[in-house]
């Protein structure tokens, strides 16, 4: 059986090593030049323990997160070495924003609630949170705990947690040198997904163009839909129904490649329009700014090619305003010591369902639980949702495309 992985993110990078781990013949498509080079790359990598969808009231997205995040090392240690490939940021504080749209009260019952579900999917699987052995740790801090790393001008409370990063640039790298040493994934880089079309005997025919636009096409028994900004064009033209609405979102990444001093946390804002700063030691610094840092927004099938259309020039400047608008609210931000040489300014396509924005007390960007694998005969579709689920999601995806 010969199959096609359409977009070589990290969910279809890991499908197509365990399918080939498995013994079949994988081709592997993306517009990129290369594997893990997008919204693989440029994230926060945060493993989800569902702590961040404190609106999401039913549990359910903290379940799917849960499910994903203590597996992620189990799985993804299939195919790269984790030891050398997983490297975990300081653990994260969550700081409650004065506009935050769920109260600390609230927020702490929430957090509770997270931490049994957290520990029985640990007891039940027979693995730990990405090999720590850990509980969750929800602990409420008092105002003296944390003053000194955060304004209390902003922030009506905080917590620390046992949730973490792993450094998704380490990661791209382990992952695409897999990919690089297996014999049974042919890559095929630079080619854009035109189509998927049926072909003779019941199989798919994938249709690509090259940078030269030049089209050419191969036949596959079961094609997998991995891609991530254009997988709604392809599911809509092979007549798969499309969710009632969506979005995608650019959002600008900062890279700052500096040795981070122990004393900068690992820092997420609570609950809205905010960001993240995430210290990966030795690594550098992941800062992320909610208000400036996002470039676009598009409930198109296709969003705009945003990385052609932002220039250096408009990342740099978002760049300067997030990191201030940081160092104003965490001021030991201000003991980081860099050049702008040491940045590396990326962004990624975030796509989720829902209409609305985060700031909006009902937005359905504040739960991801209806996300995973669709199957239409041969043809496969996959929502990642997070990044916390993309490993256990393709072994998911073998499962189903060999019969299991």
């Amino acid at each position: 059986m010969k199959i096609a992985i359409l977009g070589a993110g990290i969910l279809g990078s890991c499908s197509a090593l365990e399918l080939a781990r498995r013994g079949f013949s994988v081709d592997l498509y993306d517009a990129a030049a290369s594997p893990m080079s997008r919204a693989s790359y440029f994230n926060e990598g945060k493993i989800h323990a569902g702590i961040i969808y404190a609106r999401d009231e039913s549990l359910a997205t903290a379940r799917r997160m849960i499910e994903g995040a203590i597996h992620f090392r189990d799985a993804l240690s299939r195919w790269v070495d984790t030891e050398a490939a997983l490297c975990c940021s300081k653990p994260f504080l969550y700081a409650v924003d004065r506009e935050s749209l769920v109260g600390s009260d609230d927020l702490e019952a929430y957090y509770r609630e997270c931490e049994s579900l957290f520990e029985a999917a640990q007891q039940q699987a027979g693995v730990s949170y990405l090999g720590l052995g850990a509980s969750l740790g929800v602990r409420r801090l008092r105002q003296d705990e944390w003053a000194g790393l955060a304004d209390p001008g902003f922030f009506e409370g905080m917590f620390e947690t046992n949730e973490y990063s792993v450094d998704p640039v380490l990661v791209a790298e382990h992952v695409a040198n897999a990919l690089g040493k297996c014999p049974d994934v042919t890559p095929h880089y630079g080619c854009r997904v035109i189509a998927v079309e049926d072909g003779a005997s019941g199989r798919l025919e994938v249709v690509v163009e090259d940078a030269e636009g030049v089209r050419s096409s191969g036949s596959y028994d079961q094609v997998v839909n991995c891609l991530w900004q254009d997988r709604l064009r392809i599911d809509r033209d092979r007549g798969v129904p499309l969710p009632r609405s969506w979005m995608h979102r650019y959002k600008f990444s900062n890279r700052i490649h500096v040795d981070v001093p122990d004393t900068v946390p690992s820092l997420t804002i609570v609950l809205g329009p905010f960001g993240d700063i995430v210290n990966y030691g030795a690594r550098g610094l992941y800062l992320s700014w909610y208000p400036t840092g996002v470039a676009g927004i598009s409930s198109e099938v296709s969003p705009p090619d945003w990385d052609g259309l932002i220039s250096d020039e408009q990342r740099l400047d978002a760049f300067r305003e997030s990191f201030e608008a940081w160092c104003v609210r965490c001021p030991v931000l201000r003991q980081i010591e860099f050049d702008e040489s040491r940045l590396e300014l990326g962004g990624g396509v975030i796509y989720a369902l829902g209409s609305t924005d985060v700031d909006d007390y009902d937005s359905k960007l504040h739960d991801r639980y209806e996300v995973g694998l669709q199957s239409y005969g041969n043809y496969h579709s996959v929502d990642t949702g997070k990044y916390t689920l993309a490993p256990l999601l393709a072994i998911h995806v073998a499962d189903r495309v060999s019969g299991h």
